[in-house]
């Protein structure tokens, strides 16, 4: 949950000095508010339904479609922008009424507060003008409208990239060529076409179904056939933790789920796709060329965990078979993986993880920002994660009072 708390709003101007309050009435509030917000929908609507291209995708720059297209990567997949601004107006009026008491907030609620204060900090005024509107639901819906028509643009853009170049991130890069030579790429086997269906990808492709298996399974086409018949003792689910998290190769430690996590080739390749181009997915840390990417068009200079999440799902996604962008893949739910690897890179075990990926993408690993599971009986290996960092942690802890002093 982000530092601020849903216990004030800086909503309405001070008053200056002296005697006069200036400080508008809430008509007058909400009849701004309005002007506002209708001038934004007029922006919108201008920008709506043109076809965007490289050499004007900035013309929408500042409309409410623009600031959604960043929100796509930030504010959780699949949720709706008007359930989170619904939930934050409404917690921020009790609190301008004095509802200071209020019981702890669920998860759910957690994740719709980061939200609402993540919106806020994305869109300039955003966050006072919903809730200078009152009781004005149909104007705030339409807003909000605007905004996830941004966000599913974005997404879907990532979506249509990633689905042609990330077959050539499916391999481990090579070792680095004498001086002088030019890299090569390795040489996927059966190749696998980039452009029309994606039916030979995901469990169909032995790289492809070797990425997307649990790790705990064996690496096997025998393992891919049962996956593909639904053996019940095969479960794919957002629960268990699936190869492409780890490095290739990588052994399967029940012990110790934490050692490679997230440290894979796909992963930062497709991070640096979606941040800084995909001329710089297979380029050295940092790197950057040409067109400014969605980081330095967004103001981005770190990612958080729901930026990791997001890159995770849409890597899944583009080395499955799946055609469309949907809630499921059969048993396995995105929005539920994306919150499992959100609260799983909350804090600071996750930190290390973070700055590996900042390092990666920005040159640096920087930390700020500038702006359900399926009802099948496995192990929840997420959880057991967090169970091995906490008993990490406790033996820490025990060594450092036992030591002589």
């Amino acid at each position: 949950m982000s530092d601020s708390s849903p216990s004030s709003s800086n909503n309405g101007a001070p008053a200056p000095a002296g005697d006069q309050d200036t400080t508008p009435t809430l008509e007058e509030a909400q009849r701004r508010a309005r002007e506002r917000v209708n001038a934004a929908l007029i922006a919108s609507d201008a920008s709506t339904g043109k076809k965007r291209k490289a050499s004007d995708a900035d013309d929408d720059e500042g409309t409410y479609q623009w600031y959604g297209r960043n929100l796509a990567r930030s504010c959780g997949v699949f949720t709706r922008i008007h359930t989170i601004v619904e939930y934050g107006v409404k917690t921020e009026l009790a609190a301008l009424d004095g509802e200071d008491e209020h019981p702890p907030l669920t998860a759910e609620e957690k994740r719709l507060w980061d939200s609402w204060e993540i919106i806020k900090n994305t869109i300039p005024g955003f966050g006072d003008d919903m809730i200078d509107l009152g009781g004005d639901v149909k104007l705030r819906k339409a807003a909000c409208a605007k905004v996830q028509h941004g966000l599913k643009g974005g997404r879907g853009d990532d979506c249509g990239s990633l689905k042609t170049e990330i077959i050539d991130y499916l391999l481990p890069p090579p070792p680095p060529p004498p001086p002088g030579e030019k890299p090569s790429l390795p040489v996927l086997t059966p190749p696998i076409p980039k452009r029309g269906k994606k039916a030979p990808r995901g469990m169909n492709h032995p790289v492809t179904a070797a990425a997307l298996r649990p790790l705990k399974y064996p690496d096997a086409e025998e393992t891919y056939t049962k996956i593909i018949d639904n053996d019940e003792e095969y479960p794919v689910v957002s629960s268990l933790l699936p190869a492409f998290m780890y490095p290739a190769g990588h052994p399967y430690n029940d012990n110790d789920l934490e050692d490679g996590l997230l440290d894979n080739h796909i992963l930062r390749a497709v991070a640096k796709h979606v941040y800084q181009g995909p001329s710089s997915a297979l380029e050295k840390p940092g790197f950057s060329r040409g067109k400014a990417g969605n980081a330095a068009l967004n103001g981005v200079t770190a990612l958080t965990a729901r930026d990791i999440a997001y890159i995770a799902c849409q890597t899944r996604f583009a080395i499955s078979s799946q055609e469309s962008w949907t809630g499921t893949d059969d048993d396995f739910s995105y929005a539920d993986f994306y919150w499992r690897l959100v609260d799983l890179l909350a804090g600071e075990d996750g930190q290390p993880i973070l700055d590996r990926f900042n390092f990666d993408v920005f040159g640096t690993s920087a930390t700020k920002k500038s702006t359900a599971a399926a009802s099948i009986n496995v192990v929840d290996e997420f959880e057991v994660l967090q169970q091995q960092r906490a008993a990490k942690r406790a033996r820490l802890a025990a060594a450092s009072q036992s030591a002589p002093s």
